[in-house]
């Protein structure tokens, strides 16, 4: 009787297994435009990390812009504002302290479907040549597991961008920090319009 009990417990969860599998495929986190750079677990779980350089803005414009984008929801009505060890939220002022980087910060954002949360933190410092700002941003996925990100981190920090780059009257452009989020060939480097 043990046997057999056994047995239909395996071949249960095998049927669990296979429709959870089969409906994966149909259940997707991302919604375009901006889902075309997928992860496959660059950081232990999907990630990714971009950078930004802003000419003629300062780290107190860009760190008011990213605030201004992160209050009330930011764009999309899904960033989440979040406490900094600071005791601040979204932006923390870091130039007291003389550690090479100006500002810091950290929101959560909300995929569409609502299915999932992921952590964004970007760092804010002076460029080189002190003509602007250079920008760190880095999104994971706060799920354990999520081995493939159907695009959503790259997704994340492009709505995010999108906006502070719009508050700061500046077109945009990013680079691939590292290998996480990578880039298609045919991407130039600029992001989808929402068209």
């Amino acid at each position: 009787m043990t046997a057999a009990y056994k047995t239909r417990g395996v071949g249960s969860s095998l049927v669990v297994l296979m429709l959870l599998y089969g409906g994966l495929g149909r259940v997707k986190a991302c919604v375009a435009p901006d889902c075309d750079h997928p992860d496959k677990g660059s950081c232990g779980t999907a990630c990714c990390k971009l950078s930004f350089t802003m000419a003629d803005k300062s780290e107190y414009e860009v760190a008011l812009a990213f605030n201004q984008s992160i209050i009330n929801g930011g764009p999309d009505s899904r960033f989440y504002e979040v406490e900094l060890a600071e005791g601040v939220r979204n932006v923390a002022d870091l130039r007291p302290f003389n550690v090479g980087v100006s500002f810091i910060g950290q929101t959560v954002h909300t995929t569409a479907k609502r299915l999932y949360n992921d952590t964004i933190n970007f760092t804010i410092s002076r460029s080189e040549g002190n003509n602007g700002s250079y920008v760190k941003v880095f999104s994971i996925s706060q799920i354990g597991g999520a081995y493939g990100d159907e695009g959503q981190n790259f997704k994340n920090i492009a709505v995010l961008m999108k906006s502070v780059f719009q508050i700061l009257g500046l077109d945009y452009n990013y680079t691939h920090v590292d290998d996480s989020c990578p880039a298609k060939e045919y991407d130039n480097n600029k992001f989808e319009s929402e068209g």
